[in-house]
């Protein structure tokens, strides 16, 4: 069958798994995608924007010999080695621990924005949060403290999951203007003997860490088969550092242990300095920074790491750990441990490309259907 013959089958397909996402979409414009279908397609009318991502995998399952065999498969059978969600697609290259380790990061990442404060009304990513955290109470996951800096314009916290001794220490991203004020404060300072990172990160994590520290000896007890820590966006910011410093031979922290994986998403850049993992012979951190991207123009564009409101150039993300470029209707760029992400990849204009659940969704992650939930001022866009 010809793609052209068929379009109308596939627009129809994208249309129904529209209604799934109908009551995820923000009037803040976080859940959009550029759409290509009628590139892909020929002879149709652009769909609306805002069921671009599925029109597009619906194309690009009837024209994938066409686009040069991209990594994305709609409603197929299972592909072996490929990890697939329960919408229908398959990233192609991870293995089954990887995935999983992947998207229980992203869903403790959306699970810290519980406690998080609704910025001018917006209580998508707190119902969000919610919605992650049953998530992980009903995979076994026990929620055993969470460590909140509370002011009347403001909420920092960082939460702390267990299942049969494996950790997760989940950092919340921003709720609110003095976050972005401290993400706006890039100016590289020496803290806790680290050279060069993020001013406005430490000023972020410092009351954390004080609030964490008498807890670090049953961490250490209880945390005995690994430990993961990870954040979105300010949360990645802070996960990262709080590694760095954890990771250190010189146990920086005074914490006792270490991290085992680190996974951050939409993460801002920290450091001006490569720092190494003293914990591996090779100096790389286990994990992976994931960083939502779009290659619609011919030029990578990517989520906030390249943003200089948060110190790009001069700063960026850890080096010593593989980075990964996500897009939605392609294979991703991972760029290797030990290298920078490409000078030439520029900053997308915009948010559009940071929710989390676009992070959840571009990963693969089973559960992400049952995250997209109908949030009070939660509308479609």
């Amino acid at each position: 069958m010809s793609c052209e013959s068929e379009h109308v089958t596939y627009v129809q397909a994208a249309r129904d798994f529209e209604s799934k996402l109908e009551r995820v979409k923000t009037s803040s414009g976080r859940l959009t995608y550029v759409h290509t279908y009628a590139a892909l397609i020929g002879k149709l009318e652009a769909p609306p924007r805002r069921i671009g991502f599925w029109a597009k995998a619906a194309g690009v399952a009837c024209c994938m010999a066409l686009v040069g065999g991209v990594a994305m498969l709609f409603k197929g059978g299972p592909v072996k080695g490929d990890v697939r969600g329960e919408m229908g697609f398959a990233l192609v290259g991870h293995n089954t621990g990887e995935a999983e380790a992947q998207c229980l990061a992203i869903e403790s990442s959306m699970a810290a924005y519980n406690d998080a404060m609704a910025m001018q009304g917006e209580t998508a990513y707190i119902n969000m949060g919610k919605a992650a955290q049953n998530e992980l109470l009903n995979s076994g996951y026990k929620y055993m403290k969470g460590y909140k800096r509370a002011a009347t314009d403001d909420m920092d916290s960082v939460r702390w999951w267990v299942k049969d001794g494996a950790c997760v220490i989940a950092f919340q991203g921003s709720d609110s203007l003095p976050d972005f004020v401290n993400n706006w404060d890039p100016a590289p300072v020496d803290k806790w003997n680290m050279t060069q990172v993020h001013r406005g990160l430490t000023v972020e994590l410092e009351p954390l860490l004080t609030m964490m520290q008498p807890d670090f000896p049953e961490m250490n007890s209880t945390c005995n088969t690994s430990v993961m820590v990870t954040g979105h966006s300010l949360g990645g910011g802070l996960a990262q550092m709080f590694t760095m410093a954890l990771n250190s031979n010189a146990d920086l922290l005074k914490a006792g242990f270490t991290a085992d994986s680190l996974y951050t998403y939409g993460a801002m850049p920290v450091s001006a300095v490569g720092t190494k993992n003293d914990q591996a012979a090779d100096g790389c951190f286990p994990g992976a920074l994931f960083f939502n991207a779009e290659n619609s123009t011919g030029t990578v564009r990517v989520d906030i790491v390249r943003a200089p409101q948060v110190g790009a150039p001069l700063l960026q993300p850890i080096k010593y750990i593989k980075k990964v470029l996500l897009f939605n209707y392609e294979a991703p760029m991972v760029i290797p441990c030990g290298e920078d992400i490409p000078a030439s990849v520029a900053l997308y204009p915009g948010f559009d490309l940071h929710d989390p659940r676009i992070y959840a969704t571009n990963i693969g992650c089973g559960y992400i259907d049952r995250l997209q939930i109908a949030a009070a001022g939660d509308t479609v866009m």
